[in-house]
């Protein structure tokens, strides 16, 4: 009996060791369990974390560029970001964005612990790098193919168009058809005075006489770039003959040549279409200029100097039609011959040289008579005949402009086509990109001083490093704090 009693007393202790191997054991094994399981939560808070912040970093990215400027849109079509939202400061556009992704991560009922600690700007994508990429690639879009190609193919109907036109004679133009030594005098500096600002006072209508007031271009765009205006004003001088030969040999325009650039195109309508000129549109907004796509097409500081610019333009593009339709009227080339022959001896020059002094004035006598009719409504054909011809000669030699009327039919282009051909023919499009962002400049300066396009973009990239609190196991942290810091980057374009 006290064998067995002993026997049983080590075997109870033996048990109650192995109780207590299989306690602290089974006590281990819960908390390497509880201890996974605690990992796990973190690593799924993490994840989860993790997908909170890129929804609510996408949601702040595009808040940010939901705030396009509308102006531009409303009245240009380009959708455009203030990187400062008018604030002057891209830092303050930063904190702005810092604090709305607080407030939408660090809400009262939010299951997720953050802090955002840093928001960043960057690769923004300023309009006027890459040669204009990006406004070229808006303009396109609100263009389109087909809206420009029907209007590209309205344009050259119109101009091609067979001349369709009735001559009235005025009551003052009797076309005589002759000329006498007697009054017949060297009529160089009354040619040369037409190159000037007497050429706005005859062609241009009193009603629509532009203001010769002047504005700043140094702190626009194309001033702050260092872009010349056009210096088309000594293109011909009719006092020693420059420049005339040269414009009476000048070439017609190809249009295939001229429609072949489809980024030409869209320019010319885009420009047509969204801004005015001196002959109105049917623009309802107002602006600085009156006339804004002369500006864009030749950059001077008024609206007078770019009227005549752009009248002498008109005047330039005609001389080869008119000259044309010159040569095919031998009663014109009989009186200009003979006038010459009268003023060689006058002025002690060569005939040859008279005839192409008085042929290129003639010539211009007609466009000015051509803009005249364009700013009074009418259309001019491209291509005239004979019945089109409206400058009496006779009294233009001496030194008198008369012309006949034209009762305007269903052909020929009107003052805009003019303007959109010219805009087509220009040779340096950069030029009228910063021009164009010199107009839209100043019109929204009336209502926002601070504005610039140096502070417009179309793209940029929003880099974020936000901080998750552990909530279940802060050893991760201590272990690997980059588990905790999450960087985002939200990469948007218009």
């Amino acid at each position: 009996m006290e064998v067995f009693s002993q026997g049983s007393k080590e075997d109870i202790k033996m048990n109650l060791k192995n109780t207590g191997y299989v306690t602290v054991t089974v006590s281990l094994l819960l908390c390497v369990m509880m201890i996974f399981i605690l990992f796990v939560l973190e690593w799924i808070y993490v994840y989860m974390g993790t997908a909170k912040i890129a929804v609510a970093t996408t949601s702040n990215s595009k808040s940010l560029f939901g705030n396009y400027h509308a102006n531009l849109f409303q009245d240009y079509h380009l959708l455009m970001l203030d990187k400062t939202l008018a604030t002057g400061s891209e830092a303050s556009v930063e904190a702005m964005l810092q604090s709305q992704l607080s407030s939408s991560l660090t809400g009262k009922n939010q299951a997720f612990s953050c802090k955002v600690e840093d928001v960043v700007l960057t690769n923004t994508n300023q309009i006027m790098e890459k040669d204009f990429a990006s406004v070229k690639e808006q303009i396109h879009a609100y263009s389109g193919y087909v809206m420009t190609d029907a209007w590209l193919k309205s344009l050259k109907s119109r101009a091609e168009g067979v001349s369709d036109y009735q001559i009235e004679e005025s009551g003052n133009t009797e076309q005589t058809n002759e000329v006498s030594q007697e009054n017949l005098q060297d009529p160089r500096g009354f040619f040369k005075d037409l190159t000037g600002k007497l050429l706005l006072q005859i062609v241009c209508p009193q009603d629509m006489l532009p203001s010769d007031k002047t504005i700043d271009i140094k702190t626009l765009p194309s001033g702050e770039a260092g872009v010349k205006n056009e210096n088309n004003d000594n293109d011909i001088d009719f006092a020693n003959g420059k420049g005339v030969e040269e414009w009476l040999g000048q070439s017609v325009f190809d249009w295939n040549q001229l429609s072949s650039v489809q980024e030409n195109v869209e320019l010319a309508f885009y420009v047509s279409d969204c801004f005015r000129n001196v002959y109105g549109s049917d623009l309802e907004r107002s602006g600085v200029l009156l006339a804004e796509q002369e500006y864009i097409l030749y950059g001077k500081e008024s609206d007078q100097d770019n009227v005549i610019a752009a009248i002498k333009g008109i005047i330039l593009l005609r001389f080869p039609f008119n000259y044309a339709c010159l040569k095919q009227d031998l009663a014109k080339q009989g009186l200009i011959t003979t006038a010459a022959a009268i003023l060689s001896v006058v002025t002690k020059s060569s005939v040859s040289f008279m005839t192409t002094i008085l042929t290129g004035a003639i010539c211009y006598g007609e466009g000015m008579l051509d803009v005249k009719a364009l700013l009074e409504g009418e259309a001019v054909p491209l291509v005239k005949n004979k019945g089109d011809w409206r400058l009496d000669i006779s009294s233009f030699l001496l030194q008198s402009i008369q012309g006949s009327a034209v009762v305007k039919k269903d052909k020929g282009l009107c003052y805009q086509d003019y303007l959109t051909i010219l805009t087509l023919l220009h040779p340096d499009k950069a030029k009228l990109y910063y021009r164009i962002l010199d107009v839209i400049t100043l019109n929204i300066r009336r209502e926002e001083d601070s504005f610039s396009f140096a502070h417009m973009i179309t793209e940029a990239t929003v880099q974020y490093r936000i901080l998750l609190m552990p909530r279940f196991c802060k050893y991760l942290q201590r272990q690997d704090a980059s588990l905790y810091t999450i960087y985002e980057s939200r990469t948007l374009q218009y």
